[in-house]
This record gives structure tokens, sequence and C-alpha cells, in this order.
């Protein structure tokens, strides 16, 4: 998630009051992406995560796609091959703090428009981008003190009016910020109704406890992400972020970066999921870190947003040339050497169109030079060297291909047999080019193998004299880091390479114990050396040879040639404290004068003079070396004995050092003329002079440090150990130091870089392995070092390599040295003002570092010096930055005086190039007026109530002279819900402008809160004062003592039904209900109803069927009710049902809103189409067709069936239905019990009987199903297959209708169908009879049933063949009927 956080982007527009303010600066911005988490695993397949947010800062998730982003990767054009977005998921709700920094120093930043303007800019598009509701949000700031602006609420509007009233002043205090309670953004946080979040803004630094602010945010499930404005995040507020679960951003300083951070923050800690975009990368030649920039299609290059991404290895396309660097070294001229390289091509194919060689040197060739190689594969080379004599030589090749290229070097010849033609070429800097002090470049040169050592030496006085940057350079460049500080027009740089003689070392050996001191003499031809075995001996440096020895009944402990005679002087180590002075006359030495009281020595360069030191008289003489006549004394008042002594270049300066500091003398007036300390401290025993007199060289033997003599500030540190000697070289630039335990080594003195080491007799880090004496011989050619060993007592001289080949620049490149000023709020100084002991006062100093230059300078570090320095520390402005040419920097400083009186420091700022240091004072102040509390709380205040509260003894003088006592003043935030009541003197009443508080007198105080709004409010109350004989001056007023003022304004609660049943609607469709009296508002007041959200955890399509369609905010008047109407729209069948969450001005309140889903269903009720004959039965099935939707078995569906009452009969005895006229309408209730649609539902028995119709239709009619389904009906019809056999009778008065007897004739039996026209029921009986041909009756029926139509069968098997007559009577009237019984 965090590798986002340092690169996740994101744009917002301000608020109407804010962009009146930042019209000049802020950008208006649209829709914009922000694009992070480059994910290069899967190349060539790549992927990378971002938000997108429209013009009003939302998320947008739907409607992008991949023609939608511009993307280009490494410079290239890419296509975007897709885009996938994550369905959108209820959003985590979050109470979120939102805490910003109001120190003085918010309200300056970079030049363009304040810190604070850019943390209103992000507090806004927080705002914006945050959904109000469910989420809800506060508004708190800090400086040395902690307020609320507005307490939790869901409405934009109010937050958005706390942020833009924000005005900076005071100090910063992370801890009140954050823990103070109530008003800390953690306390404040614990009244939030979902997840907890603090957004914790700060410019500056300040102390905190991080363990406590981590532990209360745990225990109150608050997670914090910190946002640090225009400096790295101090590691307080970075591990409180990560150690809590948020993130943490820095180094933010622009509208767009902080706009994309505060964005970041809301999406993630919502729970927002990113979508994602995939393109097809390629590979790239030779990189490692990759990078993208995207925007959207219709946005402009300028919103564009980048983030990059590590190269995987199989997306690195190259040549591999093995090997690329050959040594024809020995190759006879006029001979053949050939060898095989090996190019293979990695990761992606190329096309070799040339292997060039870029000189003009044609001994080297390679073969072939045209082909291509698919990837993976690889090619043999053929180079071949012919040389033409024995010179060094050197070829580049460059294979060219289609894409990627790669190189090949080749050199050849005898060492050290000279360059014929020069090769080595320095290529940068090469004239003209101008550096920074203490920056960074590149130093480039070509004409060797890359594996070839070089030496790299600078110059600034035109070569006149080298600086040896390194003697360890390969690979054809080096990176110069932190340029030295020796500005100068004329520089010049060279490379050296092909050393043509190498490194060679002489052993002096002959010494039988350690050997203390070595030095050269005047040409260097001859060193000398002195051994505690009691001898000292002269050696021959060009074959190591010993010339002469010299012995004593001592050890000896130094002895040095004088540089310009062949006089010598030693010293041993007895108690005879004396130098012997010895000539030397035909290569034999003879003493020639002795001085007494001496146990150091030193020649100036130039060999007049000799100093001497006594290590009891403390005196140090001068001696003429010529006559060996003393020519003065200098008197040290030290106690101390000297450990070092040291003529300067010209001799007319001589230095000595004891532990604490070393002094200087003028050698004509013995007079001294200067003293230095060591900066840091430390102790200095040991030293140097530089022989241009600008630097020296300290030690107290566990490291060392440079030092600008002129300025006495530290140059560089030198991390070494132990150390025992030290010199330096002619030029200054560098300084040869001898170590016990670990041989000498040359350190850069402009930089501290360690450039070489030497072994001492080619041990390594042995206990006994120590040097005890160094020295360059004045050619500087040679070094040497004397000491002990495990091989012995010895010492060496080393004679320096020298180079077949050196270049330098075409022509001289500068070094530039630009210088700040530091500007002060006083006169000289930078003055705190007063401050009370044991409170802080923090103050800005605007432009306190000025570049008046046209170069940027980076200010390193800023720190305080003196007794007093503890109580000076920095806020804001913190180094490491950079000021750019032209510009200034404000810096915010903190005075936290610890006694009483004036409080002094120094300021020393160091730059890349320069050190400044200027004063800094305070006056600490004896509080005289103490305060009995620090906060006072009102608690809970019903709004439009009020309460008063009386401090009695709120202040009290416990000086000795009268304090005069102003009105107090409220202070920000909260200057409304808050008042002053009365103050004055205790007894007395009202409220005094001004009043005096006598010694020992208390003043009290009353105030009230009287709240106009919900919600937590924090206040202040100013105490000013002023007071005669002020330690400040003659009458002075003091800084007020502040009341901190804390309320909660509340109503009493709303309430809501708590049910809202909708009940059932068919998917999809809608069904909106008007719900009466739904809230109550029981308070005084109007209350805001803001917003109405629904929610399910466990379905989200739930919640969505549910919206209230009364548009809101509104406004519930007080003591009423509102009606609420909502909209149930069932997107599935079921029970469905959510939690409302009602987000209202006081509170939040909850209610379930329920309904019913039914499934969209419909079928078709279809009777058939069938045929019978007279009598027969015929079924009819009745099948539900053409289903949609699930109709579960069990669903019935209750109606009728209508049809022709004369052509057809139920068999069954119920139900019979009802006859109306002619039709018959049969009641049904048709059970399903089977999804297959070809199951029926039921199937009808019904008798065909003789009518005056051929046919009916079967028709639905009424019919209702248990389940809502949509019904057709696709009705049938009957048909008779013979002709109809009807009897009418004649007259209309007859009872009976039609009388029908069928089949006749008859094989098993007969139905008759009679139809009559009897008006009741109980108009009369009807009889039937059959009786055979003699009259006999064989069957005989009464029916009850006289109304309407009735059919009876008889069975015919019992009757013997033949015709019967049926007698049917009713009343008074028979009718008769023939029917044919067949065997």
């Amino acid at each position: 998630m965090h590798i986002f956080f340092s690169r996740l982007l994101c744009h917002i527009i301000l608020p109407v009051c804010l962009c009146l303010c930042f019209a000049e600066t802020a950008p208006v911005l649209a829709q914009t992406l922000s694009v992070f988490d480059v994910d290069a695993s899967a190349f060539p397949t790549m992927k990378a995560r971002f938000f997108a947010f429209g013009a009003d800062g939302k998320p947008v998730q739907n409607g992008i796609s991949p023609q939608d982003i511009v993307l280009r990767e490494n410079g290239v054009n890419r296509t975007v091959t897709g885009v996938t977005c994550p369905p959108p998921m209820g959003l985590q709700p979050i109470s979120a703090v939102l805490t910003l920094d109001i120190s003085g120093s918010m309200a300056w930043g970079n030049g363009k428009f304040s810190n604070l303007q850019l943390a209103q800019q992000a507090s806004s598009a927080f705002v914006r981008a945050l959904a109000l509701p469910p989420s809800e949000a506060a508004i708190s700031s800090f400086n040395h003190e902690s307020y609320i602006n507005q307490d939790f609420t869901a409405s934009s509007g109010a937050l958005l009016n706390a942020i833009a009233a924000f005005q900076a002043g005071g100090g910063t205090s992370y801890m009140n910020g954050l823990l103070t309670e109530p008003t800390g953004s953690i306390p404040i946080a614990r009244n939030g109704r979902n997840k907890r979040v603090v957004v914790f803004l700060t410019d500056g630094l300040s102390d905190g406890d991080e363990n406590a602010v981590v532990s209360a945010a745990q225990q109150s499930n608050v997670e914090i992400y910190c946002v640090a404005v225009g400096l790295p995040a101090p590691p307080f507020i970075r591990n409180i972020a990560r150690r809590t679960g948020g993130v943490c951003f820095e180094n933010v300083n622009d509208f767009l970066r902080i706009t994309q951070v505060y964005q970041a923050i809301v999406q993630l800690a919502q729970g927002r999921t990113p979508c994602e975009f995939t393109w097809r990368g390629e590979a790239v030649c030779d990189t490692r870190i990759g990078s993208i920039t995207a925007r959207l299609r219709t946005e402009p290059d300028s919103l564009a947003v980048s983030a990059d991404y590590d190269v995987p290895q199989q997306a690195v396309a190259r040549l591999s040339v093995t090997p690329f660097s050959v040594r024809f070294y020995g190759v006879p001229p006029g001979s053949v050497r050939d060898t095989v390289i090996t190019i293979r091509a990695e990761n992606a194919a190329f096309t070799v169109t040339n292997i060039l060689n870029t000189g003009t040197n044609a001994a080297f060739t390679v073969t072939p030079t045209n082909f291509t190689l698919q990837a993976g594969e690889s090619r043999q080379l053929t180079l071949r060297f012919q040389p033409r004599d024995s010179s060094l030589t050197f070829a580049r090749f460059e294979v060219k291909t289609n894409s990627c290229s790669a190189l090949l070097y080749a050199a050849g010849g005898f060492p050290p047999v000279p360059v014929r033609q020069p090769t080595l070429r320095i290529t940068s800097p090469n004239g003209g080019e101008t550096f920074l002090a203490g920056a960074d470049t590149v130093i480039t040169w070509e004409g060797v193998l890359p594996t070839d050592t070089v030496r790299l030496q600078y110059s600034i006085d035109s070569g006149r004299t080298w600086r040896t940057i390194t003697d360890t350079a390969t690979g054809l460049r080096y990176a110069w880091r932190y340029v030295p500080n020796t500005p100068s027009e004329k520089c010049l740089m060279r490379v050296m390479g092909n050393i043509s003689q190498g490194e060679r070392i002489l052993n002096l050996l002959g010494h039988t114990s350690s050997v203390f001191s070595i030095s050269f003499n005047g040409d260097g031809s001859q060193a000398i050396t002195a051994s505690l075995d009691s001898t000292v001996k002269i050696w021959n440096t060009n074959t190591g040879k010993e010339i002469t020895t010299l012995r004593f009944s001592e050890s000896a402990i130094y002895a040095y040639f004088n540089p310009s005679s062949n006089q010598i002087a030693t010293t041993t180590a007895g108690r005879a404290r004396k130098i012997d002075i010895w000539k030397e006359l035909n290569g034999t030495y003879s003493l020639v004068d002795t001085i007494p009281s001496a146990h150091l020595m030193c020649y100036s360069s130039d060999g007049q003079y000799l100093a001497v030191a006594d290590p009891v008289s403390h005196r140090i003489r001068l001696f003429d070396t010529k006559t060996l006549r003393s020519l003065g004394t200098i008197l040290s008042n030290s106690t101390e004995i000297s450990y070092q002594m040291a003529f300067n270049a010209t001799g007319n300066i001589i230095a000595s050092s004891n532990r604490d500091y070393i002094r200087f003398w003028n050698t004509n007036s013995f007079q001294e003329i200067n003293t230095l300390r060591n900066p840091n401290g430390q102790s200095m025993i040991l030293f140097s002079i530089s022989h241009d007199d600008k630097k020296i060289v300290v030690s107290d033997g566990s490291n060392a440090q440079v030092i600008d003599i002129a300025s006495q500030g530290i140059i560089c540190d030198i991390n070494t150990d132990k150390i025992h000697s030290m010199v330096f070289n002619q030029s200054g630039t560098e300084v040869l130091i001898g170590t016990l335990g670990y041989g000498a080594s040359i350190w850069n003195t402009d930089t501290g870089d360690s450039i070489k080491r030497y072994l001492f007799l080619g041990t390594q880090n042995s206990f006994r392995s120590n040097v005890f004496s160094v020295a360059y011989s004045p050619d500087m050619r040679k070094i040497a070092m004397a000491g002990e060993s495990p091989v012995g007592a010895a010492a060496q001289i080393i004679t320096l390599p020298s180079y077949a080949q050196v270049s330098t620049s075409a022509s001289v490149w500068s070094i530039v040295a630009p210088q700040l000023a530091v500007s002060t709020n006083s006169t000289t100084l930078i003055d705190m003002g007063a401050a009370l002991v044991g409170a802080q006062k923090d103050s800005v100093v605007q432009a306190f570092v000025v570049n008046s230059t046209p170069y940027p300078v980076r200010v390193d570090s800023i720190r305080f010096e003196g007794a007093e320095a503890g109580e000076f520390s920095l806020v804001s402005g913190v180094p490491p930055f950079t000021v750019a040419a032209g510009a200034s920097q404000a810096v915010e400083f903190r005075f936290s005086p610890r006694a009483a009186g004036l409080r002094r420091a120094t300021i020393v700022l160091v730059t890349q190039s320069q050190t400044v240091r200027t004063a800094i004072q305070g006056t600490g102040i004896q509080p005289s007026l103490t305060q009995s509390a620090r906060l006072l709380d009102f608690g809970r205040v019903l709004v439009g109530g009020a309460k008063d509260t009386t401090l009695t003894a709120i202040l009290r003088n416990t000086g000795t002279v009268p304090l005069t006592l102003s009105l107090p003043r409220l202070g920000l935030p909260d200057t409304a819900q808050f008042s002053v009541q009365s103050f004055g003197a205790v007894g007395a009443s009202g409220i005094a402008s001004t009043f005096t508080l006598r010694p020992g007198d208390s003043a009290a105080i009353t105030l009230r809160f009287a709240p106009t709004r919900l919600g937590r409010t924090s206040g202040q109350v100013q105490f000013r004062y002023t007071a005669q004989g002020a330690s400040q001056g003659a009458s002075g007023s003091f800084t007020p003592l502040t009341l901190n003022l804390f309320g909660e304004g509340v109503m009493l609660p709303l309430t809501a039904r708590p049910l809202i049943d909708m009940g059932s609607v068919v998917v999809s469709s809608f069904k909106d209900s008007t719900v009466q009296a739904f809230i109550t508002n029981p308070n005084a007041q109007a209350v805001s109803l803001d917003a109405v959200r629904f929610e399910n955890p466990q379905s989200l399509s739930q919640a969505q069927d549910f919206s209230c369609q009364t548009v809101l905010p509104l406004r519930i008047p007080a003591n009423s009710t509102v009606a609420l109407t909502f909209r149930f729209r069932p997107s599935a069948a079921g029970a469905r049902t959510a939690q409302m969450v009602i987000g209202a001005e006081t509170q939040t309140l909850r209610s379930v809103i329920q309904g019913n889903g039914t499934e969209l269903r419909s079928a078709t009720l279809q009777a058939p189409i069938v045929t019978g004959r007279v009598g027969q039965i015929v079924q009819v099935p009745i099948f539900l067709r053409r289903r949609m939707g699930t109709i579960p078995n069990g669903t019935t569906i209750s109606g009728n069936l209508e049809f022709a009452a004369t052509l057809l009969r139920p068999q069954q005895l119920t139900p019979l239905g009802t006859v109306n006229g002619l039709v018959r309408s049969v009641p049904l209730t048709l059970t399903v019990s089977s999804p297959d649609e070809d199951v029926p539902l039921s199937t009808l028995s019904l008798r065909a009987g003789l009518s005056s119709q051929r046919s009916t239709p079967l028709t639905f009619t009424n019919f209702l199903p248990s389940l809502p389904i949509s019904l057709t009906a696709q009705n049938g019809s009957f048909t008779l297959t013979d002709a109809p056999l009807i009897a009418f009778v004649d007259n209309d008065v007859s009872l009976f209708r039609a009388v029908e007897i069928a089949p006749n004739p008859a094989t098993t039996g007969f139905a008759l169908h009679i139809a009559t026209r009897i008006a009741t029921a109980s108009a009369a009986e009807i009889s039937i009879s059959i009786h055979n041909a003699l009259g006999t009756t064989v069957f005989s029926r009464t029916m009850a049933e006289t109304l309407g139509e009735h059919t009876e069968e008889f069975t015919v098997s019992g009757l013997q063949a033949g015709v019967y007559l049926v007698r049917i009577q009713a009343a008074s009237e028979v009718i008769t009927r023939r029917v044919v019984v067949m065997p």
C-alpha cells in the first residue's frame, strides 16, 4: 500500500471561499488520475493501480476505458490494453479528525503560497472526497496549544467553513495537538461513531512521547496518518503513523501533491480498492528504474502523474560482450594474436549493423561485423591484435545495432615502453564548466581500458599545484561527491593512467628496537631515523642502503635534517633533556654543539631557524642554525608540556600544542598572535600546518579534523583511529597519517575521503604494526614510515608510481562557493524576547537565510553552540534544504529558558560551501503572576441555553510589585459562544477594563458558555498584564497568560420510528410510501436533517433497494415532526431489509426498513380442443403453459370454466356449477403440482349430450392465483362428431325445453338428458320410467331436482334386445321417447 504512499496522486477543486484567496496560485483541477504500485513482475504484461477522481473530487470507478488513458513509459508512448475496476462495494464509514498545525511558520511557504493555504487546500479536498454521510469529520488545530474548531459532523459546509477560518500563529507542540484533553485529536476521535482516523499535518519540529501517543491511539482504536509539509517527516510522526496502521507522507510542498496525498488518504482510510490498467511493455536498454506518466485524455500534460518501478531482469534488453575488455601485453611486433569474443542477445532480438573501431588504431580488428541475434542467442567473434611496434596502444569498438549498443575495449604493447600516440583523454570537466562547492559531479575519461586504474587530480592554480582526488578510479567515470570548497576560476582536471613504473618499497632494516622518527633531507636523497635501540641511522633513499650510524647511551627519540644544509639535530629520552647538533664533513658526522633543557625541536622550512621546547620552564627558544645563537624566548602561560611544535611555510610563525589548544607566535616579535581551539571541543595533541598556511589538521589521537585557520571552522573530519603522526603534502590537499595498528594512509583534506592506504612492512591489523612517524620527500615523489611490526623494527621508503599517460583539461573551469547571508530580527542577532522560565516561545524569522548569488545553495545543518545552547532549538525550516538563487528561507526558532536573565547561544549554519555564525538570545522571566487553572471545561450545555462559571482566584500576584491587568481578550478558534461576564479583583463586580493587582492579591473571572450550535468547541481567554521594574526594562509587558475554554453544545435526542414496512412489490417495479411523523424534534431549536443512507452488511443489493425521495438536507422545525417519503424497488424476490442511518445535525439515528420483493410471474391457462360423440364422457385437461418466473408447487388458481349447458354436463356429482340460460359455469380450484408444463393442473370429465348446438367454447373466467401471477387464458372448445338427436316440445308453455337420449341405439347403457323450464325448484317432481313392448315397467325413478338441466344414466345390460319406451312426467305433463336396446 505504502510504495503508494510516497507516490499516490489525485486532485480536487477548492471551495469557493478559498478560491477567492488562492485565485493567483491554486490550480482549478478537473478529472484526474492517481497512479501507483506499478507491477512489472509478469513482464511483458505491465499493470498499475490507480484511482480516478472527477472534478468534484469524488472517486470514479465506472466508465473508464483503455482509450481514456494516455500513457508513456520511459519516454515512449504505450497503448493501454485493459482497465479493470472492482465492483462498487460499500465503503467503510470513517470518523476523521483533520488536525492542522497553525503555528507561525505555517504563514510562510515557497513564495507562491503559504503552508497554511496548502493545508486548507488539502483539508478541503479531503472533505469533498469523503462520503458524508455515512462518514463524518471533525476539524482540530494546534500550535503550542490545541483547539477543536468543528466537532464531528456530516455537514460539508460546516467543515469547509471551519477550514477557511484558520489563522497562523504561535509555537508547535505535537503532544498538545495529539493528546491534550479534551482538544487533542485522539480525545476528539474517541467520540467517532465509525472507524476512527486522525490526519495530522505539520511543518515544524517538536518533542513528543511516541509510546504515549501510540498507546492512546491503540486504546481508542485510532489510525493516524501524518503529512510533513516542506520537510522530511520527523521520526516521531513517521513512527506513530507506522505503528497505528497509517501512512506518513513527507516533503509535500505544492497544491497538486498535497491534494493528491489527502485524497489518497481518504480513499485508503475508507477501504476503497483501486482500479487497474494494463499495457504491454517492451524491453529497455540497460536500466534498473523505469517510469510511467499517465493522464486522462481530456486533461492537459500538466496534470499527468508519474510513478517509478523497478525494472525486472527479464525486461532489460542488452548485448553482453564477454570479455568486454582485453589486454594483449607481450605480443611481438609483426606477429598476430587472436582471442574469441562472445556476444549474446538478452531479452530481445538484435540486428548488428556494424562493429566500429572509433579510433584510428589499425592494429586491432573484429570479425564478423554484421549479423542478427535472436533473444537468448550467442555469436562468437574474433578480436585480432597485430602490433607494428612495442608501444602501448588502445582501441575502442562500438557495436552498432537496431536498438541497444555495446562496447568492446582492447589494449596492447610492452609496458613500460612509452606511448607513441597518447590515447588517454579527460572528457569532463574539459574546460568552461562551473561546479558548486559541496555539490556532486562526475569525472569521465577515455582511451584506456575500463579495468585500468587511474589517478585523478585537480588544480586551482592553472596546474601549478595538484590535489589528488583518488588513486583508484576505474570504469572510465568517477562520482566526485562534494566538490571541495576551493573556489577558483583557474581549475584544471587531470587523469593519469598506464603506470610506467609501479610503486617501489624499500625496507630500511638495521634497527633492533622501535623506530620513533623519520625525515628526509633537503633533496630527498637521504632519510634519517631515530630508534629506541639508542641509534640514529642515515639511509640512501634510492637504494635503501645504510650510510652511517650515530650511537647514544640512551634511546634516540627524534632526528631531523636541516632542510638547507648538512646539519642534523637529535634528541634522546634520557634525563639530560638536551638536543645534539651534528654536522657532516666528508661523509662523517661530528657533534658540534648541544642545547640543554630541551625535549622537542623542529627546523623552519628554509633551515634558518631551529626551535626547541623546554619541558620544565615551558619555554620555546629560537636559534640561528648557522651560529647556534639564541634569538629569543617565547614564554607560555600554560602549565602543560608542549606536545608538538612546527613552523609555518615562511618561518615567521611557530605553533605549539597542548591538550586544549594550539598557540601561534610571531618569530620576530615573539608575541602570541592567535589561539586555536577545536570547534568540536576535542583535545589537540598532534597537528600539522599546510604549506600555504591556510589549513591545520589536529588530532587527539582518536580521529582528526581539518580546520580552516582563518575562520577556525572545521573543513572536514578524518575518521581513522589511533593516530600518532600527521604531515601535509606540499599542496595541502592531502595529509599522510601514521597510526598504531593500521599502517599509514593518505586522506583528502577537502572532503575527508580516504585516498590510499599503506601496510607497514606488509602487516595488517596487528596491535604491533605501529607507525610512529611519517614524512613526505620535498619533491613529493616518496613517502616514509617508521615504527615497529611483528616482522621487526624498521622504516620504509615508498617511491610513488609514475604514469605513462597524463591528460589535462583542455582549458580552465571554475569552482564557485556561493555565500549565504543570515538576517536577524535585531541589529546583529536573533532576539527571542522574553519568555517565562519553564515555558517556551516560538518565533519565525522571515528570510533568515538569504541567497543573493546566481546559484542554488544547500544548507546542510543548523546547530546551536554555547553553554545555554540547550535552551534554543529549531521548530521549522529544518535542514537539509536548498535555497534557490535570489531566494530566501524562513526559520522558526524556539526559546525555552531554564533560568531567569539573559540567555545566549550561537547559531551555526553550515552550507555546502561555508559556515556562518550569528548570535541568538532571549530573556528568561520568573513568573510573577500565577494562574490557578489552565483549562475551564463547561461540560455539556443545551443549545440555546447558557452556563456561567466563576473562577474566584484565577490569577494571583506572587511578585513584589503591583501588576496592571487589562480586560481579558477572547481568543480563537471560538470567540462567539464564550464570553466574559465579570473580571476584577476578588470581591469586585462588573468588568474592569484595567485594574491593579497588588502583591499577594488575586483576581476573579466569570465566564459564560452559550452554545448556539451543536458539538464540542474550544476557545481562549488571554490575560495581559504589565509591571513596573520588570527585568526586561523599566516598564514592560509580559507574554499573556492563557486560559483554555472548552464546552459542548448538546440537544435533546431526536427520535425516529423504529420500523418501516413497505409491503410487497413486484421485482423491478417500485412503490413510494410517505411516513408521517417519521422523526420527532423535541428541541426548542430547529435541527438540520442532512442525509439518509441505507446499509446491510450482509447484502449491499438489499440496501440499494431502498431510497429516500425527500430532498435533503431539510430543517426539522422546533418541537415538531417531519415526514419522509421512501421508495422500495426490489431487485430480487423475497424479504428485503436494510438499516436506515439518518444523519442529523445533532446525532445519527437508526431505523429499520423492510419490504417483500415478489417475483414477476406469468403463465397461460390452457384448455384443449376436444371432440366427442353424444353420450361420450369427454376428458378435458387444464394446463398452465408459457410459465415465466418460478411458480412453486402448491400454488392454487381459482376461477370458473364455462361451456354450453345443453352440450356438456360434468360427470362429478359436485361441482355441477350453475346454469345461467344456456351456459353452465363450473367453479374450479387448480393446484400446481409439477414444474412440467405438460402435467395438467386438473382434468374434468364431461358427458356429451344432444343439443341444438354442435360445438361449445370452453371459456376461463374470473381466475385468481394465490401468488402474484400475470395470467392469460387460452380457451378451448368441444365439438360433437355425430348428428344430434334432439326432440323439441312444440309449444313454449311445456315444462320440458328439451329431452335427449344418447346413445340410441344403446348397447350397455344410455344417458337421458332433460332441460326444463320450471321456474322454481319446488314446482314439480320429475318421474322417469322405462317400459318394454308389453307395457311392463322395467325401471322407475323420481328426481327431486327439477330446475335446469339433468342427466340420468341407465344401464341396459339386464334388458333384452328390443324397443323400449321412456316415460318422463312432470306435474300433469308427460313426454315419451323411444330407445332401442341392441344385443
